[in-house]
């Protein structure tokens, strides 16, 4: 029982020493005590790098203070130094906020104060792997000329956000490429593809340097030393077209082209060609061709071989093309068809010659247009034929017509034209009815003047001084006798010269008769040279329009005419003879 009051005395004890803290405290001003928190300046810091952030808070009692922080991220306070400590993982990368406080040991009263902290990815430099269709030597890199190169270039960065650049450069020229290559880029993959020629294989050495540069500019190189090997080229044609086709008349035109890998001079030549050396061209140095086919080509044959030859001056090569030759489709060809002049009752013929040039013999011939009746035209052997009647010009000295031929092949026409001139000519047998009329009149003259003749005789007899004019009248008869027996004589002239001489014959007695005959002398003399003019019209006609037919020949008129003109001479001689008789016997 006595530990109870003692309890209860203690409890009394602490109480009176609570109640007069608390009148001590009250009487304190916490304004004084309350931390004054410095602010903090943006942090940046990299992974795996010791961030300190010095914490700077006060207050007017100068108290000890009391830091902590508000974050997940880890990190610790040195109370003694007033410094936070963190250390970033690189899965901290980027912007983080934090939260100190300021606590004051006395009170308890606290402020807080914001801050960034950012931890920055530390920047590595981009990789290079490099891959080959071989492997790749640590020294030169020995390839043969034509020998293919391909390389596989991966970049790599640790830093994942990081934007990559391939690219590659040769000769320490990083704007220098190789032309012939093949570079292309897909994200962080580059393929790289090169066949060296000729010209690089005379340079040998080239170094290429491989890139990659990230978008902070660090970058990495890798460069591969290449030694490229010349190898000896045979020339080889490149040429894509082996035939050509080329129609009749048209100019063909290629060009050869062969390569050696060298680049050497390459020199052609025509080894063998069906085709005659100066109707086609060739260069020897450009390889080029040209011709044009003719006719003569086209129709020997369509297939021409050409042997062409290709050297360096150390190898030669050989190549053939096939030139094929399409003829070409010719209009038939006749002959120009000359104008005609022909007579009525002459008949006309005209031979008609064709032709092609593609040998089709298969050529129709017809007779296009005409205006010539009745003609006939035999179309195998081309040949027209036609004679215009005696009445075909009809008033007219002269009539134009004309014949229009076709000539056809089996894609092609063509047409020519005939022109004749058709002159009027008497109908032979008018011609000879006519002059059988004047052959009997001549007959009727003959027997009349022969009457007259008679008569005068028979008056000169009576008649004392008339002995001269009979003589004479005998001279003249004795003239007609000759004429009709001249060459006029002939059977073909039988008919017509015969009579004409008789009647020459007694016109000189009708001039020898002085007494009654006298009256009637002009009508008969008349009548004789109109007769003697029908005579020598129809004569003249006759041999004219009908030559040798039907009865006289050119050397029997001119005969003819030569006795004629010697009878009219004899007339006159005669007329004035008779005249002179006249006055010597005072005849009335």
């Amino acid at each position: 029982m006595k530990v109870f009051p003692q309890f209860i005395l203690f409890l009394l004890l602490a109480g009176c020493l609570i109640a007069q803290e608390n009148e001590q405290i009250s009487q304190v001003n916490f304004q004084d005590y309350k931390p004054n928190f410095e602010s903090i300046e943006n942090q940046f810091t990299y992974p795996g790098k010791d961030l300190v952030i010095k914490l700077k808070a006060h207050n007017q009692k100068r108290s000890k203070l009391l830091f902590s922080f508000s974050w997940s991220l880890g990190g610790k306070i040195d109370q003694t130094k007033n410094e936070f400590h963190w250390r970033p993982r690189e899965d901290h990368v980027g912007i983080h906020p934090i939260i100190f406080t300021a606590t004051d040991s006395l009170t308890n009263q606290n402020v807080n104060q914001p801050a960034i902290i950012t931890v920055k990815p530390i920047q590595y430099a981009p990789t290079l792997k490099i891959k080959s269709n071989r492997p790749i030597p640590e020294g030169f890199w020995e390839i043969q000329e034509g020998e293919d190169v391909a390389l596989v270039v991966e970049a790599g960065d640790r830093n994942k956000k990081d934007q990559l650049s391939l690219d590659y450069y040769i000769e320490k020229d990083t704007y220098r490429k190789l032309k012939n290559a093949r570079y292309e880029v897909n994200d962080q993959v580059a393929t790289f593809l090169w066949t060296p020629n000729n010209l690089q294989a005379k340079k040998k050495y080239f170094n290429i340097t491989f890139r990659v540069r990230d978008n902070t500019g660090l970058m990495s190189e890798r460069t591969i030393p290449i030694l490229v090997k010349d190898v000896p080229h045979v020339p080889v044609f490149n040429n894509k077209n082996k035939e050509y086709f080329i129609d009749e008349g048209e100019m063909l035109t290629f060009t050869v082209k062969a390569f050696d890998g060298d680049d050497e001079p390459i020199s052609y030549k025509m080894v063998s060609s069906e085709i005659k050396y100066n109707d086609y061209y060739f260069d020897t140095e450009k390889g080029l061709f040209q011709w044009k086919p003719t006719f003569e080509y086209a129709r020997r044959k369509s297939d021409y071989l050409l042997i062409l030859s290709a050297s360096d001056y150390e190898h030669t090569i050989f190549d053939t093309i096939l030139v094929k030759v399409d003829p070409k489709n010719y209009p038939p060809e006749m002959e120009q068809i000359r104008d005609r002049e022909i007579r009525e009752g002459e008949e006309l013929i005209i031979q008609l010659s064709v032709k092609d040039k593609n040998g089709d013999e298969n050529l129709i011939v017809t007779v296009a247009e005409s205006d010539m009746p009745d003609f006939s035209f035999d179309e195998i052997k081309r040949e027209f034929r036609w004679k215009p009647s005696y009445d075909f010009v009809k008033n007219r000295d002269k009539r134009n017509v004309y014949a229009k031929f076709k000539v056809t092949d089996s894609y092609y026409s063509i047409e020519k034209t005939a022109k004749i001139v058709v002159y009027d000519r008497e109908n032979p047998a008018v011609l000879q009815t006519s002059y059988l009329k004047n052959i009997q009149y001549a007959k009727a003259i003959f027997d009349e003047v022969s009457t007259m003749d008679r008569e005068m005789t028979q008056s000169l007899t009576r008649k004392r001084k008339w002995n001269t004019v009979f003589d004479i009248s005998n001279i003249m008869v004795g003239a007609f006798v000759v004429v009709a027996s001249s060459s006029l004589a002939s059977k073909d002239v039988q008919q017509s010269a015969v009579p004409i001489g008789a009647t020459i014959t007694a016109l000189i007695g009708i001039r020898s008769v002085l007494d009654k005959s006298d009256r009637n002398l002009p009508d008969m003399k008349t009548r004789a040279v109109l007769l003697m003019g029908n005579i020598e019209s129809l004569t003249n006609s006759m041999v004219r329009e009908y030559g040798k037919k039907p009865s006289l020949t050119i050397t029997d008129t001119q005969r003819f005419k030569n006795d004629l003109k010697r009878f009219k001479d004899k007339i006159e001689n005669y007329e004035s003879q008779k005249e002179k008789l006249r006055a010597e016997l005072s005849i009335n």
